[in-house]
């Protein structure tokens, strides 16, 4: 959570609502500068400090394993994600990636905090 808020300051923001999973994920809203900042460390680390201004509306992403091509919704999905949708349309669409089933074997509430979490974006959004 630590880096979370130091990677929020670069951009003048301090997260009010802050969420972190897995000692791997974070996710921080600063509703009062419309800033979220979005953490994730692994081999790779990813960050993104987001202006939420540039965006009109944020969307759940469940991927789910695929068999003969078909996905199979009754199954945990393999994959969830928040997709931030840009004003601009030229713009790239963002992927926050929340879960990703070839790291972890299970879910442990993860669906919950995206669903969570695109309410509350999108309540910001509007």
């Amino acid at each position: 959570m630590a880096k979370l808020v130091d990677l929020a300051k670069f951009q003048g923001a301090n997260p009010t609502e802050i969420e972190s999973w897995r000692f791997r994920y974070a996710l921080g809203l600063d509703v009062k500068h419309n800033v979220l900042t979005y953490l994730r460390q692994d081999t790779e680390s990813l960050s993104y400090n987001l202006n939420l201004s540039e965006f009109k509306a944020v969307k759940l992403i469940k991927k789910y394993q695929e068999v003969n091509g078909k996905p199979q919704t009754q199954k945990l999905p393999e994959y969830v994600a928040l997709e931030l949708i840009p004003v601009a349309s030229g713009a790239q669409v963002i992927s926050l990636e929340i879960y990703d089933g070839e790291l972890y074997s299970d879910l442990m509430g993860e669906t919950v905090i995206a669903e969570k979490w695109v309410g509350i974006l999108n309540k910001q959004l509007n």
